[in-house]
């Protein structure tokens, strides 16, 4: 998973040097860390232990469409503009090391992200931002944020 690719660069190198990244995620070895998820990766109304709702946004026209993603010089919307990660709503929580995350449908761009809690959804787009996404978001305004060039 992308999020355990970015543990050194959230405090977290101890803990990335224990995984075994020429083994499968769900290894014996590389399963028994799944206890380990920092806080970081904590969600609210998330109570399963090792599971998180912050996911990536993969799909056709996102940052993370195809097996290795999309450069930044591609991102024609700009990084400011382009949403790479939410955290969304318990229910789609996954287990924290899976490499499973938020499968976007540009034509069905709401119903890809499920129910929106009455707060907003935080979103974290390509230059590092977070910013709150409104709960009476339109589902052009979706399909612009998380596509690169929408």
């Amino acid at each position: 998973s992308w999020r355990v690719h970015v543990l050194g660069l959230l405090g977290h190198a101890e803990l990335q040097k224990q995984f075994n990244f020429k083994e499968p995620w769900d290894s014996p070895q590389n399963k028994a860390l799944i206890e380990k998820m920092p806080d970081v990766f904590k969600t609210q109304g998330t109570t399963q232990p090792g599971y998180t709702a912050i996911l990536g946004i993969s799909g056709p026209g996102t940052a993370f469409e195809g097996p290795l993603g999309k450069k930044l010089q591609d991102f024609r919307d700009g990084t400011s503009n382009t949403v790479v990660a939410v955290e969304a709503t318990p229910d789609k929580a996954v287990i924290w090391t899976k490499p499973d995350d938020l499968v976007f449908d540009p034509n069905d761009a709401l119903r890809s992200l499920g129910m929106i809690p009455p707060t907003g959804l935080r979103a974290l787009f390509a230059d590092g931002s977070v910013r709150n996404i409104p709960p009476s978001v339109t589902a052009d305004i979706v399909k612009a944020l998380f596509t690169i060039a929408g």
